[in-house]
């Protein structure tokens, strides 16, 4: 199950993760990604993990390749927000392969990831 985090910079937000994300779960988190990737030169990005126990589709299949990419090469700052080890160990996966700075914060904080995303920003 997944819920949009929206705050007052249109190129922050989080999105929050409970329990398990099903695959349904990401036929409706996709056109909710692309929404937030239109018109928008840089994005950054909380994922909050509240009790997430993982997911049933191994990974995210955009219906256009092409969309995946810019959004991608949007995602400029990743805060995952957890408590279990692995969860730190999944944030520093994809650190070799991608230009994202991504950084994992303990679940009490919430708002130091926050300030992380805003900060510099225009």
């Amino acid at each position: 199950m997944f819920e949009v985090l929206e705050r007052r910079r249109p190129e922050v937000f989080g999105i929050r993760v409970s329990r398990r994300l099903t695959t349904e779960d990401y036929e409706r988190l996709i056109p909710v990604l692309a929404r937030m990737v239109e018109g928008r030169a840089k994005l950054r990005i909380l994922v909050l993990m509240d009790h997430f126990e993982g997911w049933d589709t191994p990974a995210i299949g955009w219906p256009d390749p092409a969309s995946e990419v810019r959004f991608a090469l949007r995602l400029e700052r990743l805060a995952i927000v957890g408590e279990a080890l692995w969860q730190a160990r999944l944030a520093r996966l994809s650190d070799p392969f991608s230009p994202t700075q991504t950084r994992f914060f303990h679940k009490d904080e919430v708002a130091q990831a926050w300030q992380w995303l805003e900060e510099e920003l225009p």
